[in-house]
């Protein structure tokens, strides 16, 4: 089969094959970022039908991981739809790694050690981008992985304050055992209100630099971004986060626009129901649930155009508790928008919140909006005590790693 330029078959410098079949899994491009609370089994699924051609878990904290079956088993549940699959861990212990590792090897196409996760409680517990300049200690963490394991071992990084430090880190990762890259073309401090624009150039240095394939992460709002970052940063495959949190169907070909985040709202809402559907497959309480915090996550993002500037839906929102709840939402929206089109501006996304100048009267209260996350990361402390140890996050709307990469 004739390949292009740009769609290489990367594939054999990784040599994997899907576990349970031994099939080539092929070269995928259009990849579902790891993102805390976010990327879990119903929503990697929804993205596969809608063209991600492979996907990452959110980012597991490698102790609890190790010591916990309860945490294992409430957090990763394999499934015959969902792969290729790389699951992502944080930490700075090789043995916990590696016993984390080791549970799910068998289960997934690749692990990864989380190396872009910029926030405070990364700082505190010394893992994500926290750890980019302790060499020695990923030289020993990624050695000890690649010699363990029978799948490949890759990492997700951010930029060093240099290109040329970011590419001697990236050669260094390599020589220890890295066989994929990915790069988040933003420094840990280019975070939330901070971000500034992605430099797809520095990922083009670093891909040219390494002899393995590089994912590139960061502004990726339509199909035409991914095919226009494959062609300007000549990367393996493109990752995207955000945007598609908020329009799960951005990898299609045929519901993603050349816009991308202006798909059809009438195509959007039925995505989510479609979301709401796979999420029953794996209900809150169950092995690899879908959490209700999680779900009202994921409802926040798709449907931000209406809960963002209609406070009855905001409120039904933030005080939804079960699966039908939300159903109930979703419909209801989608009659609303029926009902009065022009009450929605579809220009107001999640996805631009930062990046979009506005005024509180636009868009609903900020108070509003802060007081309905203050719920949600209230009732996810309750359901998962220990925050500090599980290094979860504290804001499913947008500033976990991976949730904040345009």
């Amino acid at each position: 089969m004739r390949v292009t330029s740009v769609l290489k078959p990367w594939r054999r410098a990784v040599g994997w094959v899907t576990t349970s079949t031994g099939e080539s899994i092929g070269s995928p491009t259009r990849i579902v970022a790891p993102m805390v609370d976010q990327s879990e089994l119903a929503f990697r699924r929804l993205c596969r039908r809608y063209g991600s051609n492979l996907c990452y878990t959110p980012m597991y904290n490698s102790k609890c991981f190790a010591v916990s079956s309860a945490y294992r088993k409430s957090n990763f549940d394999p499934h015959p739809e969902d792969r290729p699959l790389i699951v992502q861990f944080c930490g700075n212990d090789p043995a916990l790694l590696l016993a984390s590792a080791k549970f799910v090897e068998k289960e997934c196409d690749a692990i990864d050690l989380n190396l872009g996760c910029p926030q405070g409680i990364a700082r505190k517990g010394r893992y994500g981008a926290f750890l980019l300049e302790e060499w020695a200690l990923l030289r020993d963490i990624v050695g000890t992985l690649a010699k363990n394991l029978s799948i490949p071992v890759t990492c997700k990084v951010r930029l060093l304050d240099s290109v040329e430090d970011t590419i001697t880190m990236c050669k260094m990762l390599v020589a220890a055992g890295a066989r994929i890259i990915t790069v988040h073309g933003r420094t840990k401090e280019q975070k939330s209100k901070a971000t500034a624009g992605c430099n797809w150039d520095a990922i083009r240095r670093i891909k040219e630099a390494l002899p393995v394939p590089v994912f590139s992460n960061g502004a990726i709002s339509s199909l035409e971004d991914v095919e226009r970052c494959l062609r300007e940063t000549g990367c393996d495959g493109v990752m995207s986060s955000e945007a598609v949190l908020e329009r799960p169907g951005l990898f299609s070909d045929n519901v993603s626009t050349v816009t991308g985040l202006k798909m059809s709202q009438a195509q959007l809402d039925d995505i989510v129901l479609e979301y709401i559907d796979l999420a029953k497959q794996s209900p809150p309480h169950s092995r690899g649930r879908t959490s209700v915090p999680c779900l009202r996550g994921h409802m926040f993002k798709c449907l931000f155009t209406a809960v963002a500037v209609r406070t009855d839906l905001r409120a039904r929102l933030t005080k939804a508790r079960t699966l039908e709840d939300m159903e109930e939402l979703a419909l209801a929206v989608r009659e609303a928008r029926l009902a009065d089109p022009e009450s929605f501006d579809e220009e107001k996304t999640w996805y631009r919140r930062h990046t979009m100048p506005h005024t509180s009267d636009e868009w609903g209260t900020p108070q509003a909006l802060w007081a309905a996350q203050a719920k949600v990361v209230a009732e996810k402390r309750l359901r998962d005590p220990g925050p500090e140890e599980v290094g979860l996050g504290d804001s499913i709307f947008g500033d976990e790693e991976g949730a904040a990469d345009y």
